[in-house]
């Protein structure tokens, strides 16, 4: 079986999409399938040669995908792929159902607003019972719930997570727009709670404040800069709190346990960090887009956090039921299923 993934990764939208599309393919290689990326720039790419996967430079525009319908109609056929897996937010029903007719194709919709039509949709969100409604009656497969969050193989392990240090976790994304490490750094250093904490500021690949970060973290023997480390669920499960922008990292931050003061600063990680908190799994602070003094509030959260036993017990014991860690495995399966059983019936 040979899986294409569609995927890109810059200064503008990070490279959250690119990661969680090479933990599915890892899952896919495993089982014995042929992988290959297709991207728009040759941006962050060395993520694909770490990981030993071939790619394709369309040399196209990221944030128009239709313009390059003929060109990737053109590589399905040539490839003869069986699944092409769609990680945008800059497509639309137009490319995905044109590209449905060439080959499968599996659409990680995480805004579950609009209804495509494709062979599969991924959404593993904290989602209600309509969004799979809306493909009733087609031949949509609906793959959703947290139980297919696609987490790293270093989050599949229940592992012993009691001996945590005092130490806060901060990780803001491969962009940081808004600076908020620094904010909530210069917050916590002076701190009398978190007199006795060490911090570990985690500094995306595209964050272009990471010489600010690292000039405040030299005067400042308690914070340490972390860099494109490969584990980073060493560090969740070592610090006793955790601050993060919304996306696939709250969700690794609930496989490692790790209370969470959770933030965002685009529209869906709002909802999600909005969700996240009312499920009484973490708080949120709010969004950077609209608050001016959200370091404050990230560290006033942390401190009801700290003085709160059984909250933090609380949210600790949500986040064991959430997620297991094997989401990637069971995409994996999901999608092999499906040409195994076409391939049977012809």
């Amino acid at each position: 079986m040979i899986v294409g993934f569609r995927v890109d990764a810059n200064e503008n939208i990070a490279s959250g999409h690119m990661v969680r599309c090479i933990t599915l393919a890892k899952e896919l290689v495993k089982r014995g399938c042929e992988v290959v990326f297709y991207l728009a720039q040759d941006k962050e790419t060395w993520r694909l040669s770490d990981n030993g996967f071939n790619y394709e430079i369309l040399n196209s525009d990221w944030r128009n995908l239709n313009d390059e319908i003929n060109v990737m109609a053109e590589i399905i056929q040539k490839g003869s792929l069986d699944w092409l897996v769609v990680d945008s937010y800059q497509v639309d029903n137009e490319y995905l159902s044109l590209m449905n007719k060439y080959c499968k194709i599996a659409y990680i919709d995480d805004m579950a607003v609009e209804k495509y039509d494709v062979s599969a949709v991924i959404h593993y969100g904290l989602i209600d019972t309509e969004y799979a409604l809306k493909y009733d009656k087609t031949d949509t497969i609906c793959i959703t719930g947290p139980e297919y969050i696609p987490l790293r193989e270093e989050f599949s392990d229940r592992l012993d997570d009691s001996d945590r240090g005092k130490s806060i976790l901060i990780t803001t994304g491969g962009i940081d727009t808004f600076n908020v490490t620094l904010d909530v750094l210069k917050y916590l250093v002076n701190d009398r709670i978190f007199d006795e904490y060490s911090f570990y500021a985690v500094v995306g690949s595209m964050n272009s404040y990471e010489d600010q970060i690292r000039a405040f973290a030299k005067a400042n023997t308690r914070v340490n800069v972390l860099k494109n480390i490969s584990n980073i669920s060493y560090y969740m499960r070592k610090c006793d709190m955790a601050v993060s922008a919304g996306g696939t990292t709250l969700y690794e931050l609930c496989a490692c346990n790790t209370p969470t003061v959770c933030f965002s600063f685009a529209d869906n990680q709002f909802e999600f960090a909005k969700r996240m908190e009312k499920d009484g799994l973490m708080l949120c602070a709010g969004d950077p887009r609209f608050d001016d003094n959200i370091g404050k509030r990230i560290v006033s959260c942390l401190e009801y956090v700290y003085n709160d036993v059984k909250l933090k017990k609380s949210c600790i014991d949500k986040m064991r039921e959430l997620v297991d860690g094997k989401g990637a495995w069971r995409i994996a399966n999901k999608l092999i299923e499906v040409i195994n059983t076409k391939d049977s019936v012809s």
